[in-house]
């Protein structure tokens, strides 16, 4: 019997409720959209001159309520996004995408900015036409880490920081794999 993505939602949901502060139930708290452009090479250390640029809307749902120690207290959420893109050079190509598993752990604010850490897996299709990852059909695996800034109570601004490994993990033997190094400006708006 295959492993779908529900039954991943269900084991993430009971690991998640052994985290100290728990939140149930799961409710939105925030949508945001960040827009941003990345320089991408192969794991060959040899420039790929791939050129992505993106626009990802995305949610965040609070999976804890604030915890840790003093100097690191903050929560984590779960923010599943897609992705809409296009390699802009050396020619241009759409991308599309989906990062369900993706968390960020957000530190408690100090006065209007909070710093936020973030880490997240999923999958994405395009024509990349390239020996990097010799399939169309991709996974994602992102790191990286931003600032907010509360404009007002409602809406925030952000800037952040992300490493995008993309491979089609061995399902074409070319698979050395893109890196590509991403800065994003995005807007939060809390419901």
């Amino acid at each position: 019997m295959p492993v779908t993505t529900p039954f991943w939602v269900a084991v993430t949901l009971f690991l998640g409720s052994l985290i100290p502060g728990w939140d149930c139930p799961l409710r939105v708290e925030r949508a945001e959209l960040r827009v941003g452009h990345a320089i991408a090479n192969n794991n060959s250390n040899q420039p790929s001159g791939f050129q992505l640029t993106q626009a990802m809307p995305s949610v965040e749902v609070p999976l804890t309520r604030v915890f840790g120690p003093s100097w690191a207290r903050g929560r984590i959420l779960w923010n599943p996004e897609l992705e809409f893109g296009l390699f802009s050079a050396p020619y241009v190509r759409p991308l599309f995408g989906l990062r369900p598993f993706q968390f960020s752990y957000e530190l408690q604010p100090h006065g209007r900015w909070a710093l936020y850490g973030l880490s997240g897996f999923g999958g994405m299709y395009a024509n990349v036409e390239r020996p990097e990852t010799g399939s169309d059909v991709n996974f994602s695996l992102v790191i990286g880490g931003g600032v907010r800034y509360a404009a007002t109570p409602r809406t925030s601004w952000l800037l952040e920081y992300r490493h995008v490994h993309m491979s089609n993990n061995g399902t074409n033997p070319q698979n050395s794999g893109i890196d590509a190094h991403a800065l994003f400006a995005g807007i939060s708006t809390r419901f």
